[in-house]
């Protein structure tokens, strides 16, 4: 086994894989320039390597504990073609460290003759191994990895191994290689070590040399500060500050200059942690299994950002992206015990940290490293067997992204299209139906030639003249049909307004509640799922169109570039109020009154769901024509028909920017003869805001209706100025 030195996340990887190997009668050695124990002790790869120590200190750890990026930003001169040209990440000219380094690995596998090598992780290390005829295990991180010298490491490997849970969608940097991948769940050296008993003298021994503050009352909630030693851009400094302006609550910091040997008692005794989001820390906080709080630090390939990406769709923690001041952690600290309290109360995933899939992971580690080792070839049937260890087993229905256009909301839909190229995690297909030509539309669009576009087919009773011969009813439907054609039954079908952009999260979400957390095969009794829309403001639309249209189609496949986007949502993000609004990763049931306000804007729902709806009511009205009141029968319909209405925390979508008539007086003839047909059916006014203010203005009166009590609307013709 080989263990990189930067950080000590890698050598406690190796050694727990090793333990469980040992356990199978596999014998292992680890590699490492940080102090692998009893294992073989690595030159660093630098010009003048520092005298080898087991010195566990931070100081005798900070030399080892150096990557590539650390070297060149500190002396970028004293290190020629390091790259090799691009093909590497660290392979440096005349360097004797690196020299020494390579040398010693090559020694050892000739004298020990290996039947395998688990490479956690380096590109060049894999590659030596490899072409000294031994097969190669390696780990996959999060992040973007699309260059050369990963695909290379991938390429070569005879298995990848991934730290993260089977239902994590496969990154785009992985899809070549996934008949090897075996997502194996959260790595940590604290696997099925039993949980120490929460109390007072418990914390106190755990914190008594690691900086804690000891309020009077000891009931007061307990927060660790996890530091690790991979480096953080936060500071001792600053916490001691935090700590002061929060003195309600009781604090320890762990790592730095306080460092444990042993934090796990410290973490179980802990009421939140805090910390980096990097992979040996998100698993070592699940197996104790506490509500957490994560700041994804700066790393090479965005590493952390992916991590913290997934944990905030998946509900399992609450995430800040950007160091708060001293003074301003309140909100975070009740945002993350409210997650925390919604897996008890029922209202959300919460901190269900088992999710993780921590229990068994290095077992699953090792059996995958111990059939290399045997001469076999994992393929796409070792990854299943590594899925169906644990419980959570989740299928990838693909989905199909339907929406509706005209010719001029052309841009908008190029910029929802960008969107959805940019999140998608899975197969996903985007299909739009054409309000008025799709030839006009693809015309408009040339450059989106995977985005369908379908006409909508002809009605023989449609005169073809106004406004309501735009059939919004009908054409959802069709779109619904089209998409089952495409994705079946056990597909997903979203559908988004041709104004709204899809979010980081919105298509994993929406998976996740309506396929149900097994795959579609466990999805249960139909449901439909809709999420929260934020109204861009127009500065924010230009700011966000801004940089969608600047983007090449090689710049929308990055990770910086989907952060980025995902940054520019996020601070602008504010649901529309009249709606539930449900946290990152809750899920809420709709009550009675909530199906009054469902809208198209956003909602998802599987095929088979949708053929449900069909059968039993029809689906969108095609009675309504044109603009208003569909959505709203929508909805009446589903809470009579008793389908779950879910309001999904996290499916964000935004809404761009365009200019509207409040009330809407293009669409005044289609919203009376829609607002009729409603109240014939429900015996209630939908668009009461709009009826009024049309009332006002002298547009519309109410007038006697059938003698069953019913008014009827009519349409009186506005008096021109």
């Amino acid at each position: 086994m080989y263990a990189h030195h930067a950080g000590s996340g890698h050598l406690h990887r190796c050694a727990a894989i090793a333990r469980e190997l040992n356990k199978r009668g596999v014998r292992t050695e680890i590699l490492s320039s940080r102090d692998p124990g009893t294992g073989v002790h690595l030159p660093l790869d630098l010009h003048e390597p520092p005298t080898a120590t087991t010195d566990a200190s931070p100081n005798a750890a900070g030399a080892a504990g150096s990557d590539a990026a650390d070297l060149l930003a500190a002396a970028p001169e004293a290190y020629v073609d390091p790259t090799a040209h691009g093909s590497l990440h660290w392979a440096p000219l005349g360097v004797p460290g690196y020299t020494q380094r390579m040398a010693a690995i090559a020694q050892w596998i000739q004298e020990h003759r290996p039947a395998a090598m688990y490479v956690d992780v380096s590109v060049e290390v894999a590659a030596l191994c490899r072409l000294l005829g031994v097969p190669v295990i390696t780990l996959a991180m999060p992040g973007s990895r699309q260059d050369g010298p990963h695909q290379l490491g991938y390429q070569q490997a005879h298995a990848i191994l991934a730290g993260w849970p089977n239902w994590v969608p496969t990154p785009a940097h992985l899809h070549r290689w996934a008949d090897k991948l075996a997502p194996v769940g959260g790595l940590t050296r604290f696997e099925g070590r039993p949980r120490p008993p929460r109390t007072a003298t418990t914390t106190s021994t755990a914190t008594g040399t690691a900086g804690a503050t000891a309020p009077d009352d000891h009931r007061a909630p307990l927060i660790t500060v996890l530091q690790g030693s991979g480096g953080d851009s936060w500071t001792e400094a600053y916490w001691e500050e935090v700590f002061r302006s929060h003195s309600a609550y009781r604090w320890q910091l762990l790592g730095g200059s306080r460092r444990v040997a042993d934090p796990f008692p410290a973490l179980c005794s802990s009421d939140l942690v805090i910390a980096a989001a990097g992979q040996n820390s998100v698993a070592d906080i699940a197996a104790a299994r506490v509500p957490a709080i994560f700041l994804p630090q700066h790393r090479p390939y965005e590493e952390q950002q992916a991590t913290a990406r997934l944990l905030q769709s998946a509900g399992l923690a609450h995430i800040v992206w950007d160091l708060p001041g001293a003074t301003q952690w309140e909100p975070h600290l009740r945002a993350a015990w409210q997650l925390g309290e919604s897996a008890q109360t029922g209202r959300g995933q919460g901190c269900e940290w088992e999710r993780w899939q921590v229990s068994g992971a290095t077992a699953r580690a090792a059996e995958v490293i111990a059939q290399v080792a045997n001469g076999g070839r994992p393929s796409g049937a070792m990854t299943a067997q590594a899925h169906t260890r644990e419980p959570l087993t989740r299928s990838q229905p693909p989905v199909c992204i339907v929406t509706l256009a005209t010719v001029s909301r052309a841009d908008h839909l190029r910029r929802q299209h960008r969107s959805v190229q940019m999140f998608a995690q899975r197969e996903v297909r985007h299909l739009c139906v054409a309000l008025d030509s799709a030839a006009e539309l693809r015309a408009a669009l040339p450059e989106t030639g995977d985005l369908e576009i379908v006409d909508l087919p002809t009605d023989p009773s449609d005169t073809g003249h106004g406004p309501s011969s735009i059939r919004l009813a009908a054409a959802r439907n069709y779109a619904a049909e089209q998409a089952i054609d495409r994705v079946g039954r056990d597909g997903i079908v979203v559908f988004l307004d041709a104004d709204c952009l899809a979010s980081a999260d919105l298509i994993e979400r929406y998976a996740s509640v309506v396929a149900g957390p097994k795959g579609t095969e466990d999805a249960g009794a139909a449901v439909v799922a809709t999420g929260p829309v934020t109204y861009l403001t127009e500065e924010q639309t230009r700011g966000i169109a801004s940089f969608l249209d600047d983007l090449s189609p090689n710049d929308a496949s990055g990770e910086a570039e989907r952060g980025t986007l995902a940054e520019l949502q996020a601070a602008a993000r504010r649901p529309h109020a009249a709606r539930p609004q449900p946290g990152s990763g809750e899920c809420w049931e709709s009550t009675p009154e909530d199906y009054d306000v469902f809208w198209s804007l956003s909602f998802a729902l599987t095929g088979r769901t949708w053929v449900h709806i069909r059968d039993r009511f029809g689906g969108f009205d095609e009675g309504f024509r044109g603009y208003g009141g569909e959505d709203t029968d929508f909805g009446f319909n589903l809470r009579r028909e008793g389908i779950p209405l879910l309001w999904v925390g996290g499916a964000d979508a935004y809404h761009q920017h365009h200019p509207i008539s409040s009330p809407p007086w293009e669409h005044l003839s289609e919203i009376v003869e829609n607002a009729n047909r409603f109240y014939a059916k429900w015996g209630r006014w939908p668009m009461e805001g709009w009826l009024s203010a049309f009332e006002r203005a002298g547009a519309v009166a109410f007038v006697a209706g059938d003698g069953t009590g019913r008014r009827g609307l009519t349409l009186k013709q506005r008096a021109r100025d």
